[in-house]
């Protein structure tokens, strides 16, 4: 009996109800499952609320019975374009206020199915007709079994009260009863499943995007590390970019000097400083302190943002540490049409920042991409002579 007890305590009756909250990326991923089972019903009902509008009109019937069919056609329409435009929409977020449009449609729906129940009541066809269209109605999507409990017992309560209007009182009110304890049953449970198979698979796609960003991240700097240019590398090709490579001057002698604590600390600095100070740019720590910038912004722009932010460095202040540190930087600028480019463009800007470290260091050295200067065997051609 314990044991029982224990299970019975262990029960999340607030999830089973569908009560307590969930975050935004498990919102999503619900919202995104009822679009998808909702788009082939919503279409099938499209149709079928049209081909009966036309006939109800055609047979001139009562401008309330045609309100039932032009108010299930809106709802299908509003529902299937909803999932059309979320479908088109980059990314797996759904159309804002999904669950709404479910809402809506789910009414429509139910108004249609009430409609037509009443009427097969009343020509004597019971309420299995009822029973099977509301349970298909509440069944299509997971929506918060709270929810649809009130709602089915409020569907329930109208169709009674609809069919004592006609004189007539259910000798079969079981029918109903059974209906909705299956109903709320099986939609405790199987919102219950689909919460955690949600939660999981949000938890594990969370997990794989931390994994990705790590194995990305430098673990010193924060910035992109090599692997993650290689990665980037085929979606910067057919791009007019400006390549740039930087390091700090007499970066051994920090490190000799201060200590490699001290030197860390300036690579830190210089690193958040470049994250922050440029515009329209992706920073990788390329190699020791070495950092490679890949910027889209204008020619003009960059050179100043250039200029401005080694004035900056060189204004950093690390107590106990170097005073008036020093960077140098080469860059290239132009349009790489294919991935021989790219490769050129990243020779030609370590060639241009060996420039700069040869004529005096705290120098920037730039220069128009030449796609006829190849660095072939990659180990310090001299380019631009």
């Amino acid at each position: 009996m314990k044991e029982w007890l224990k299970k019975l305590r262990s029960v999340h009756y607030r999830r089973i109800l569908g009560i307590e909250g969930y975050d935004e990326d498990v919102r999503s991923f619900i919202e995104k499952q009822n679009l998808q089972l909702g788009a082939p019903v919503s279409l099938l009902t499209m149709v079928i609320s049209g081909v009966m509008l036309i006939r109800q009109a055609v047979a001139r019937y009562s401008p309330i019975e045609l309100s039932f069919y032009v108010l299930l056609l809106f709802g299908s329409i509003l529902m299937f374009m909803t999932f059309l435009i979320s479908s088109s929409r980059p990314g797996d977020a759904p159309v804002r206020h999904t669950t709404v449009v479910v809402y809506l449609y789910l009414i429509t729906f139910l108004i249609y199915e009430v409609h037509v129940s009443v009427g097969q009541y009343v020509r004597g066809g019971g309420a299995m007709i009822f029973t099977i269209m509301v349970v298909v109605g509440f069944m299509l999507f997971n929506l918060r079994p709270i929810t649809i409990m009130v709602s089915s017992a409020v569907t329930f309560l109208t169709i009674a009260l609809k069919v004592q209007e006609y004189g007539q009182i259910s000798n079969r009110p079981q029918e109903y009863i059974v209906t909705w304890l299956m109903i709320a049953l099986v939609a405790m449970v199987r919102y219950y499943y689909t919460m955690e198979a949600a939660t999981h698979s949000v938890d594990n796609r969370r997990t794989n995007e931390r994994l990705q960003s790590i194995s990305r991240t430098d673990a010193l700097t924060g910035l992109n590390n090599r692997y993650a240019l290689r990665e980037d590398f085929d979606g910067m090709i057919g791009r007019r970019m400006e390549v740039m490579i930087c390091d700090i001057d007499n970066f051994k002698h920090v490190n000799d000097t201060y200590g490699h604590d001290m030197g860390d600390e300036v690579l830190k600095r210089i690193a958040s400083l470049a994250a922050e100070h440029f515009e329209e740019t992706v920073v990788y720590r390329y190699g020791g302190d070495e950092f490679m910038l890949i910027s889209t912004q204008k020619e003009t722009d960059f050179h100043r943002e250039v200029r401005d932010f080694m004035t900056r460095f060189h204004k950093c202040v690390f107590p106990g540490g170097p005073e008036n540190p020093t960077c140098s930087c080469g860059y290239v600028f132009g349009f790489a049409e294919s991935a021989e480019d790219l490769r050129a463009m990243f020779s030609q800007a370590d060639e241009l920042l060996y420039q700069a470290k040869q004529s005096g260091k705290y120098t920037m050295k730039c220069h128009a991409f030449d796609f006829t200067l190849k660095d072939i065997d990659g180990k310090g051609q001299r380019l631009f002579k």
